[in-house]
């Protein structure tokens, strides 16, 4: 549990050392929301609308709410029995964007204007039942054919459900070969769907469908009319990787990790700003459990006759130590290329007992930024010890919120660090370097989770926005509450 609360942290890491931070006024307008439940589960806001969804759950219930930005009046939605996941979605004759939920019949609309529900499809899925805790975002409806209306993915035990969308809001159903995944442990079975992947393989203009099975990629492809085949293609793929039954490892397996070696799809996007898709795979090299070595290797696209080629040897690599938290791709500088943040950890006997004595732990940053040429420096360009206080008896690490924010709307981030319950730091983007070495101070409340903190343009502005929200952690006047921080620049 402990182990799972710190790993969370680590996904969203970036920070400078603090040096002496100034107090100043804040370039942020405060409104709190009231919810009246708990503001501890999934959160999008719509596109092109004024709508926060926010999600929230306890040991008995479940909640959904949506967010009028315009008013900040939250209005609860009173969800139809089997649904189970959300996503914003657009369909063809009614304007605005909508709220889609995927349930245990099918695909009904929610209409956050007027609170009216519709079916969408009906259909068979994997998700034959409901659980009453909780409420989840899914990103089942993406647009595939590019014609800004929502298609439908949804996978099922023996197929993947393919509906597209057309102009006159009906949609064209395509049963794809796909099947899911099934595990065993413990006398419990569970089905995992795989997951889809969406890019231009015989760049005819056109996204594909791409899956990775046992170390190797299957296509559908996508025609000039717009229809998928229900059979897969092999993609004759150069780059090695794991087959599912070395990735899938169990406990009680008797497995021997020293020498183990796994490789397995990291992201699959374009990294390098040409338009191109570039792989990442994740190469884990164990010595033991808890002594591993990962290295990320990056192979970028190339445009061949025959379409979509990746090399059979990494154009880049990004060496880590320790125990690896996820990373994050991000461009951290501002001009166009995904770089790559890390952290990382120690946990062999020593890092372990000091944890225990001293109640801290500390976690590695690195920030390694993408060359002209596509190379990472082998040493990071940025690097420090962030450090997570630790409660052992309770069972739990405070872990500050560190994320990017584009508070200017000028394409430049800024890096904001929590530090306590009421304190967020801010460092400028510097011109020759990442960020400033002195930080603007500012006085908030801030959740104990600062991990649920989001970045968000709620006014359409082109600035991001900060949402605070408020869960069981915290002091039970707060629980239940949104504060939002809308960014403004010092000329507002």
């Amino acid at each position: 549990m402990l182990q799972s609360s710190v790993s969370r942290f680590a996904g969203a890491l970036i920070c400078l050392i603090l040096l002496s931070p100034q107090v100043r006024a804040a370039d942020f307008d405060e409104v709190v929301v009231d919810l009246g439940h708990p503001a501890n589960g999934d959160m999008v806001k719509l596109e092109n609308g004024h709508h926060l969804v926010v999600a929230g759950h306890s040991m008995r219930d479940r909640w959904l709410s949506i967010v009028d930005i315009r008013d900040h009046e939250p209005r609860l939605v009173s969800l139809p029995a089997g649904m189970q996941f959300f996503a914003p979605g657009r369909l063809a004759q009614h304007e605005g964007p909508l709220l889609l939920f995927l349930g245990a019949r099918g695909v009904r609309a929610y209409h956050p204007d007027n609170s009216e529900w519709s079916d969408v499809v009906l259909t068979d899925s994997l998700y034959r039942g409901q659980d009453p805790k909780r409420i989840l975002h899914s990103d089942f409806a993406r647009d595939v054919t590019g014609n800004g209306l929502s298609d439908l993915l949804l996978p099922d035990f023996e197929h993947y459900h393919l509906y597209l969308q057309q102009e006159d809001g009906s949609f064209r159903d395509f049963q794809l070969d796909m099947p899911a995944q099934m595990r065993t442990l413990d006398r419990t079975t569970s089905f995992l769907p795989r997951r889809a992947h969406l890019l231009d393989i015989n760049l005819n203009g056109r996204l594909d469908l791409a899956f990775f099975v046992d170390g190797q990629m299957w296509v559908f492809h996508q025609t000039e009319e717009g229809s998928f085949a229900e059979s897969p293609e092999f993609y004759p793929l150069r780059v090695p990787l794991s087959p599912d039954l070395d990735v899938d490892m169990r406990p009680g397996e008797g497995l021997d990790y020293s020498g183990l070696e796994l490789r397995r799809v990291q992201r699959l996007e374009d990294l390098n700003g040409n338009g191109l898709p570039d792989l990442v795979v994740r190469k884990q090299v164990f010595q033991d459990a808890l002594d591993q070595a990962q290295s990320y290797l990056v192979y970028y696209g190339r445009e061949t006759e025959n379409g979509l080629q990746f090399p059979a040897q990494a154009d880049a690599r990004i060496d880590t130590e320790g125990f690896q938290f996820e990373p994050l791709f991000v461009d951290a500088n501002g001009n166009g290329r995904t770089d790559f943040l890390t952290a990382s950890t120690q946990l062999g006997l020593t890092s372990i007992v000091r944890a225990l004595l001293t109640g801290s732990s500390g976690a590695e940053v690195r920030v390694h930024l993408q060359r002209d040429d596509g190379q990472f420096s082998s040493e990071p360009d940025y690097q420090m010890t962030a450090r997570v206080e630790i409660n052992i008896r309770g069972a739990t690490a405070h872990m500050p919120m560190v994320t990017l924010a584009d508070l200017n709307g000028n394409g430049r981030s800024t890096l904001l660090v929590s530090q306590g319950r009421d304190t967020l730091l801010s460092y400028a983007a510097e011109r020759n370097g990442l960020f400033a070495r002195r930080a603007e101070r500012f006085s908030f409340t801030l959740p104990r989770d600062a991990d649920r903190i989001r970045v968000l343009d709620l006014d359409g502005d082109g600035r991001d926005d900060l949402v605070l929200p408020f869960g069981p952690m915290d002091e039970r006047e707060l629980r239940g509450q949104l504060r939002l921080l809308y960014s403004r620049s010092p000329a507002d």
